[in-house]
């Protein structure tokens, strides 16, 4: 056998053909369950800011000097890391109008030369990043528990996580 065949064995075999699954297959509910509100514990989001290493942002606030802001200034600190934990529930749980949402996740756009053609990234605030990771650290074991890796197809935990930072 010859190598062209053998890599094509390979990728047929880590990437079957996709198919529909037969409609019995599926489970019947008698009514959608709604979303659960997220609730982000102190001790998690505090988790989640001391491992935050995010360079600076349009605001040039970075990671270190958010840290700072959030651990080093006592109740002022404690008010501070509260109010970005509500911020962070009302994103998650809630509808904000679009006026707020816009506000709260304005990003500057700078332009990459890829060669050819060029590449624009949003380069955001610190605190998008947070909100990000505050959600993803408190869904991501409950959706791997939830609904298991298999589901999207690659048998890894590591997808459940990249499937939920990728709608974050």
């Amino acid at each position: 056998m010859d190598g062209h065949q053998e890599v094509s064995d390979v990728l047929a075999y880590k990437h079957p053909e996709g198919c529909q699954p037969p409609i019995e297959a599926l489970e019947n509910y008698d009514e959608a369950l709604g979303p659960l509100r997220l609730q982000i514990g102190y001790g998690s989001f505090e988790a989640t800011v001391r491992k935050q290493s995010d360079s600076a942002s349009p605001s040039s606030t970075d990671a270190v000097e958010l840290q700072n802001w959030l651990f080093h200034f006592g109740a002022v600190s404690e008010n501070l890391l509260n109010e970005l934990i509500h911020w962070t529930e009302w994103l998650a749980n809630d509808s904000p109008s679009w006026a707020a949402y816009r506000a709260m996740m304005a990003y500057h756009l700078i332009a990459i030369d890829k060669q050819p053609g060029v590449h624009p990234v949003g380069v955001g605030e610190v605190y998008q990043c947070l909100f990000t990771k505050a959600v993803i650290a408190h869904t991501s074991s409950e959706a791997a528990l939830a609904y298991r890796s298999t589901n999207l197809c690659t048998g890894l935990p590591a997808g459940i996580k990249g499937a939920v930072h990728a709608l974050a």
